[in-house]
């Protein structure tokens, strides 16, 4: 009776997900929506101790965007209930969490000049709101560099398609999602390529 109820729950490693579930669709991985990949570096495709980096990651279909036409409150209660979740276990290399970490950190000193100087150009310097509108743009241009590596393309029953790195996509055996998978009311071009 010494347990402390409010003690946090004791961390669990990723359960393994069979290497067949997880293939190459074309660009995309195809794999379930709760999977753990391969031990390789979702970027580079080096081989790493474990797939210990968890990322949750949802998907809205893109119909929910035409709703911001009628209204955003239509569209914000569409993508609550038709948003789809992806809980994913990839390994990330250290020097492309390194990389990633100081592009972030290049784009938030950036973005964070630019906002003092937008703030002290207002009361008064042109010249000083000029430079500021520029590292604007540069802070937004440096969003590109700062894309994620992994994004969900779609979500059709228990399967995603997911853009990764393309060594890593490379690397994975090429496969067929099941036919059950094939969203048949998907439309041309939004369902993700099934032949390699």
């Amino acid at each position: 009776m010494n347990e402390n109820p409010f003690a946090p729950l004791p961390a669990t490693a990723p359960v393994p997900t069979d290497p067949r579930a997880v293939f190459r669709d074309g660009p995309h991985v195809c794999t379930p929506v709760t999977a753990t990949w391969p031990a390789r570096c979702v970027r580079c495709n080096t081989g790493v101790s474990a797939a210990d980096r968890r990322l949750d990651l949802t998907w809205t279909p893109r119909w929910v965007y035409l709703l911001l036409l009628l209204g955003v409150l239509f569209a914000v209660i569409a993508q609550v209930f038709a948003r789809r979740k992806v809980n994913l276990h990839v390994g990330f290399c250290a020097a492309c969490a390194r990389r990633r970490r100081r592009l972030l950190g290049a784009w938030s000193a950036t973005l964070g000049l630019a906002l003092v100087g937008l703030c002290s150009g207002a009361a008064g310097s042109s010249a000083v709101m000029a430079g500021s509108v520029i590292l604007a743009l540069v802070a937004l241009g440096g969003l590109v560099l700062c894309h994620p590596l992994v994004t969900v393309d779609r979500v059709y029953g228990e399967r995603a398609w997911v853009r990764a790195g393309a060594a890593f996509v490379a690397s994975l055996p090429a496969g067929r999602a099941p036919p059950a998978a094939i969203d048949p009311l998907s439309l041309a071009g939004s369902r993700p390529r099934l032949d390699d």
